[in-house]
């Protein structure tokens, strides 16, 4: 992440987000509402975007139609706890290992990860 991110007032609504986001959680706009976030969940998540922090969405299936589901990127927590190289091995015992600390290369690590890679992080 690149340059300094905007801070916002400890107990509003888009701090309260943010930090939901941080843990790791998905969320939704109904699940925003549940939570105490407000009735402009959607509006929120654009301002956040807009201070700087990765949030990205996702169309799901839901009840017949869509609806957008919301996340910290998974490069961004790999930065925060300071991953610079990544060894891992898929199913058949294939290792590789990325010598560049490249948080682009991390983020595709991650998604095979999601296909049933192993890794270790340091």
């Amino acid at each position: 992440m690149q340059g300094k991110l905007r801070t916002f007032k400890t107990n509003s609504q888009n701090s309260k987000i943010l930090a939901y986001l941080k843990t790791g959680k998905t969320l939704t706009v109904a699940q925003g509402r549940k939570l105490g976030f407000g009735d402009n969940t959607r509006s929120r998540i654009s301002e956040i975007k807009e201070a700087g922090y990765p949030i990205e969405s996702k169309q799901v299936k839901f009840d017949g139609g869509f609806i957008a589901r919301y996340n910290m990127s998974r490069s961004w927590f790999l930065e925060q706890i300071g991953v610079c190289h990544v060894v891992f091995k898929d199913k058949d015992n294939n290792y590789a290992f990325d010598k560049n600390g490249n948080l682009e290369y991390l983020a595709r690590v991650v998604k095979d990860l999601e296909n049933g890679f192993t890794a270790v992080l340091f």
